[in-house]
């Protein structure tokens, strides 16, 4: 017989398995019937940084046929969301190409996922070329996601000049300036132990 401990841990084991089979099945089988149930679909996984395991693309064609509809620029940003907190490079990529086939023009919520999902998966080149291209289309605007991604992917990539040039830059051109860059700089600085005043050799805080 087991014991009342390893009963315990049977149960959670088994609630576990039966929420994972939850989703899977209903991503799997059930065919969205609206836009809607898709999007919290996408918006689910995102929320919990699940890998894409699953094919998003391949379920956004599947939509097309059974719906008879164009994707909307809201499916198309609830994708690049999730690929970006995933760092699924290659399908984020592949989605803004047939962004274009269908002419669709990107949002400023879409080139910031697209860059986060680059700064994210240490692809920094890309991330800045996407930024300066962005700059150039007048109907979007960078904002502070926009400049909290780029400073992460610079702190991911260790160029600490690069987070303080972000920076300013956001100083700005952003108004009013959001506070919360300064922690994303911060976290991306102590990545590497390269805030003002902190010294390697004497922990985080730079103190003796």
């Amino acid at each position: 017989m087991l014991s009342v401990k390893a009963m315990n841990r049977l149960r959670i084991h088994s609630s576990s398995i039966s929420r994972r089979l939850s989703t899977e099945i209903r991503i799997r089988l059930a065919e969205p019937n609206s836009e809607q149930n898709f999007l919290s679909l996408l918006a689910e996984r995102a929320g919990k940084r699940k890998h894409c395991s699953y094919n998003v693309l391949d379920e956004i064609d599947l939509f097309r046929q059974k719906t008879n509809q164009t994707p909307s620029k809201s499916l198309y940003e609830a994708s690049l969301h999730l690929f970006a907190e995933t760092r699924n490079v290659s399908s984020a990529e592949r989605l803004w190409e047939r962004m274009g086939s269908d002419n669709v023009s990107p949002t400023s919520k879409m080139f910031n996922c697209m860059i986060r999902c680059y700064s994210r998966a240490g692809r920094l080149m890309e991330a800045r070329k996407l930024f300066e291209k962005m700059k150039g289309v007048g109907s979007v605007k960078e904002d502070g996601y926009t400049y909290g991604s780029l400073i992460t992917g610079e702190g991911v990539a260790g160029t600490i000049e690069g987070v303080f040039k972000l920076l300013e830059e956001a100083k700005l051109k952003i108004d009013p300036f959001p506070n919360t860059l300064y922690r994303v700089a911060l976290g991306a600085c102590l990545q590497q132990k390269k805030w003002p005043g902190c010294d390697r050799s004497a922990g985080n805080d730079g103190k003796e």
